[in-house]
């Protein structure tokens, strides 16, 4: 049952008159002497009687506006301290359609009650309700991460729908050739797959006025949705702005970070994009002079290649870019414990995408490669219990400075399950064992028998 707050109780003014008035009776028998002062007010002309009555009254509600107000401030001050006194844990305030407060619990979220006062029926919000700034929060860390839509949405011909993807719209004039210069100027994009071509959304005008766009972007996606699950044209699909490449100008596709091999790097090989990001440039729509591009992270970028492959028919598309596609492990054995070592390779795209957690499995010696784990190396307690000298510590093999190469697998992949113990080779040796026994407990038990025999032949 929920459980009702106290009843506020707000003092009414004309109680206290009712007070004085019983403590104070006047009697009706005998009339009250006349003073000199009712006599001259009996005097007083018409004009001054009203007159006098106005300011009495102008007086009577301006005090009586005081006594309200206090008692209002009164009220609200009570009310804080029962809100601050009588809360337990776990406990929050609801308001029925009437005003009275009701006490519930977490456990009445989503439910339907009614009021214990005025049995009038209210409800428990669900979920405690998003402030501005975290929506906002919410809103720009997505457009920094990117995400890439884990449902299948039927939109008709289109699927393998992502969002968040960074386009960007480069002045090679304007370029500045360092690392991670075009990290931050980009434009989130959807993109959708079908056996025709690739489909390219802008959902909301950049830079907008009042800083709305990113909130109005699932509004204009459920819009869009519809949209073409109706089959409609694509030429007036809702949002900001639109394009479809067709299969047939995916050639003009090309990736350019990072560059593939025997390529010329259109960014002499400097990840403007970001370390461990991967860019595609996509053709022109226009004349103008600004060329435009697609980053992604790994995991994003996974997705673009599994819909280019699967829907558009690409099937060797990013086959030879010497990005990983799956996961590549090179395989190492500790110097203590002579057990195997996984570690990833081009950790640069791990690292840069947060979609990937990853842990420490071992460090390797810069100068002569030998490798340890992390649990020889807790064992041994080399650079100490927690190993935070490990890179001024002297290498077992070399006796030089160790150095920093940090060995990381992905948390709870398949590859860095225990390997299962030999119970084959167990359960031969067990068998062989019994088999021994038995071959060596028969010859004593037949000497025993002909023993027996021989007793009783004697006897």
């Amino acid at each position: 049952e929920l459980i009702p707050a106290e009843e506020a109780t707000i003092p009414l003014v004309e109680s206290e008159a009712q007070v004085e008035a019983v403590e104070q009776p006047v009697s009706e028998s005998a009339p009250a002497p006349e003073s000199s002062e009712d006599a001259s007010a009996a005097k007083t002309s018409p004009k001054q009687k009203e007159k006098g009555d106005e300011e009495s009254v102008a007086h009577s509600e301006a005090t009586g506006a005081d006594v309200l107000l206090n008692i209002a401030l009164e009220e609200e001050r009570e009310t804080g301290r029962r809100k601050l006194q009588n809360l337990l844990p776990g406990m929050f305030i609801v308001y029925c359609p009437k005003g009275h407060r009701i006490k519930v619990r977490e456990k009445h979220r989503g439910l339907t009650g009614k009021c214990p006062v005025c049995k009038a029926a209210f409800h428990v919000p669900a979920e405690e309700p998003k402030s501005d700034s975290e929506e906002a929060a919410g809103e720009e860390s997505k457009l920094e991460e990117g995400s890439t839509d884990d449902k299948t949405i039927v939109t008709g011909s289109y699927s393998g729908w992502m969002q968040d993807v960074s386009q960007h719209r480069v002045d090679p004039a304007r370029l500045k050739l360092r690392p991670g210069s075009l990290v931050k100027e980009f434009t989130p994009v959807d993109l959708a797959f079908s056996a025709d071509g690739l489909l390219i959304c802008e959902l909301s005008k950049p830079g907008a006025l009042f800083g709305g766009g990113p909130k109005k972007n699932p509004a204009i996606r459920e819009e869009i949705y519809e949209h073409l699950r109706q089959g409609l044209s694509i030429d007036k699909l809702p949002g900001h702005k639109h394009r479809f490449f067709s299969t047939e100008n995916f050639s003009e596709l090309r990736i350019v970070q990072p560059c593939p091999a025997g390529q010329i790097s259109l960014f002499h090989d400097i990840p403007v994009f970001g370390e461990g990001r991967i860019a595609i440039q996509i053709p022109r729509m226009d004349e103008g002079n600004e060329l435009e591009f697609l980053s992604f992270s790994l995991s994003q970028f996974r997705s673009f290649v599994a819909g280019m492959r699967t829907v558009c028919g690409q099937a060797d598309f990013a086959a030879d870019a010497g990005i990983p596609l799956e996961e590549n492990y090179e395989l190492f054995k500790c110097h203590y414990t002579q057990q195997q070592v996984p570690a990833l390779n081009q950790m640069d795209y791990y690292k840069a995408d947060k979609s990937f957690e990853l842990i420490t499995v071992g460090y390797q010696c810069e100068k002569c490669g030998l490798v340890m784990s992390e649990e020889g190396r807790a064992a041994e307690k080399f650079g100490g219990a927690k190993g935070k000298s490990i890179a001024k510590a002297k290498c077992p093999g070399c006796e030089q400075k160790f150095g920093s190469m940090i060995l990381e697998a992905i948390k709870d992949d398949p590859i860095l399950a225990p390997e299962p113990e030999n119970e084959e080779a167990e359960d031969e040796t067990a068998t062989a064992g019994e088999e021994t026994s038995m071959e060596e407990v028969t010859p004593s038990e037949g000497a025993s028998a002909e023993s027996e025999t021989e007793a009783k032949s004697e006897k």
